[in-house]
């Protein structure tokens, strides 16, 4: 979530950061069908951190973009975040070798 990296200095400037952080929790469990998973691959802890580092500098740069139009993320936007990281999740799990089935 965007608002997890960035400089605390501007404060009174903030998006409200609970309101952000629990923009989509009443429904999530509801609408599991909004989070779109993307290829991602890991394949050693080089691809690991390039893959955190995206991920990071994108939510920086998207949390850049709510402080410049002073609004709050969507709940569209909120899926796309998270989106982003459970497709990090499902890479790392793969990773190191987790399999849904027995």
């Amino acid at each position: 979530m965007p608002l997890h990296n960035i400089d605390t200095n501007f404060l009174d400037t903030l998006p409200n950061h609970y309101e952000n952080d629990h923009i989509v929790e009443d429904e999530i469990t509801t609408n599991m069908d909004k989070i779109k998973l993307f290829p991602m691959t890991i394949k050693n802890e080089d691809d690991l951190i390039h893959n955190i580092a995206i991920i990071a500098t994108r939510s920086k740069d998207f949390w850049y973009k709510l402080l410049k139009e002073k609004r709050n993320m969507t709940k569209e936007e909120a899926y796309q975040q998270i989106s982003q990281s459970a497709s990090l999740f499902k890479a790392v799990l793969e990773y190191v070798g987790y399999s849904k089935t027995p």
